[in-house]
Parts: C-alpha cells; structure tokens; sequence
C-alpha cells in the first residue's frame, strides 16, 4: 500500500518530493504560518507586541511583513541547501 502511494506521488510530484523537510524554505514557511496562527488565536498578543514598538516602526510595518515574508521564503527556496541534499536525491536525476 505504502509502496503504490509513494509509487503515485512520485509519478505527479518534482523528484525531490520526499525530502521537503530538508529545504529551508519549508522550516520559514511553517514558521510564517505557526506565527499567523498564533496572532490569529490570540489576538491581544498582536496589539501588545505592536505597542512595544517605536511608533515609526509601527506605523510601516504591516506594509513590509507580508512582501518579506514571501521574499524569504522564495529566496530560501532558490538557495543552495547543504550538500548531503544533493547526495540524497541525486541519483533521480
């Protein structure tokens, strides 16, 4: 049953599917949505945090959180990983 799956997936996903947990991108992209999570179930520690800011900070804030999200996220996609990522999969190529 295992085997079919994995047989499935890698016939539909990049070759490299099965090491996600690997890429960096992965860990900042968790990170971003375990923090949004938070913020979102716990919405007076977002007041309380932007409060603690300078109010120049503050105020251009929410404007840059989003686009340097992404832009962290896209360029730690697109970084060289360690080499043992390469080993892992480099034979599929």
């Amino acid at each position: 049953m295992i085997a079919r799956l994995k047989a499935w997936l890698d016939a539909r996903l990049l070759p490299y599917w099965h090491v996600w947990y690997k890429h960096a991108s992965m860990w900042l992209g968790a990170l971003a949505a375990a923090a949004a999570t938070y913020l979102l179930a716990v919405p007076d520690s977002l007041q309380w945090a932007l409060n603690a800011l300078p109010p120049d900070i503050r105020a251009t804030l929410p404007a840059w959180v989003g686009p340097l999200a992404f832009g962290l996220i896209f360029l730690a996609r697109f970084w060289k990983q360690t080499p043992h990522q390469e080993q892992d999969h480099g034979d599929q190529a």
